[in-house]
């Protein structure tokens, strides 16, 4: 009999500290990079909101640095998931912008707002 508890009990010990080192590797994997408003808000905000919003042309509240954005972050999240016809939509006159994007400015603002 204990010819076969042993090394039954060693087996399960064994799989069970596997189970465990993977469990932790599979966090770490799943863990989501941070936003930061330098490598992924900046961009956005370049790409889809200048030239009305952007550089020394802007003709609109400007919104090309980090703290313009950070003070204005829950207006431009609610003006940026209007729809196209309803008044304050942004970008105004160009389509909505994709959800993957507004959930970017989402998740900046849920993370901090990290620079």
């Amino acid at each position: 009999m204990k010819k076969v508890l042993i090394p039954a009990l060693l087996f399960t010990t064994v799989v069970v500290f596997e189970f465990c080192n993977s469990s932790k590797k599979a966090q770490k994997t799943l863990k989501s990079p941070e936003i930061t408003y330098a490598s992924n808000v900046q961009t956005i905000v370049a790409t889809n909101c200048s030239p009305c919003h952007v550089g020394e042309g802007a003709r609109q509240k400007r919104l090309d640095s980090y703290d313009a954005m950070k003070s204005n972050i829950d207006d431009i999240i609610r003006r940026v998931q209007l729809n196209p016809t309803d008044r304050g939509f942004m970008p105004f006159r160009h389509p909505k912008l994709p959800d993957s994007t507004i959930q970017v400015f989402v998740n900046w603002k849920n993370s901090g707002l990290t620079q």
